[in-house]
């Protein structure tokens, strides 16, 4: 329930899954219109965190970010027709959102990710087990607790999701790596 000053009263529906509720009291009458477009109902979902690199964060180093945030928003006194129903929003990564989602488009996103991950499990993560195992052991990255990573552990460049592109990376003292930069031409067979 919305009531002006001058005892002008308006109420709507407030959903059960709504966070907050705006009602409001001895509002100015000329705010009522404002008000009332400005009225949204709305239910977050907690996304995942994952170690991301950053264009904001120029220091080369992932930092935490939250992917696949999603909510529930209705905006009942909207101008147009389409925002005054429920819809879905995910928010993809920083500043990348899918929006005005309705079932239908919820549960075809639903479908797409459910494959992804399954490609992910079941094709990437074997093919980069597969990898690892059949790179020469000069390349192997040491794991964090190992001895002699404790002393180059400066110049490694961690190994996360979003790294940035080859040309984006920092120059790494290859020789600090325990490897040299060789070329080698191999013939396809």
């Amino acid at each position: 329930m919305v009531t002006t000053t001058d005892g002008h009263s308006e109420s709507g529906y407030l959903p059960p899954w709504a966070t907050s509720d705006p009602s409001e009291r001895d509002l100015l009458p000329h705010q009522l219109s404002t008000y009332l477009a400005d009225i949204t109902h709305a239910r977050e979902f907690p996304g995942q965190t994952v170690l991301a690199y950053s264009p904001t964060h120029r220091d080369d180093q992932p930092v935490p970010a939250e992917i696949l945030h999603t909510s529930i928003v209705c905006t009942p006194y909207a101008p147009e027709p389409e925002p005054r129903i429920p819809v879905a929003t995910i928010q993809l990564a920083d500043e990348t959102w899918l929006t005005d989602l309705d079932p239908d488009d919820l549960s075809r996103i639903a479908t797409q990710l459910r494959t992804q991950a399954d490609l992910l499990q079941n094709k990437v993560l074997p093919a980069l087990v597969q990898a690892r195992a059949d790179w020469p052991s000069p390349h192997t990255i040491d794991t964090p607790d190992s001895p002699k990573s404790a002393d180059r552990a400066d110049s490694r460049t961690p190994l996360t999701a979003g790294h940035p592109t080859r040309e984006d990376r920092p120059t790494t003292d290859t020789a600090a790596l325990g490897c040299a930069r060789t070329t080698r031409t191999v013939d396809a067979q």
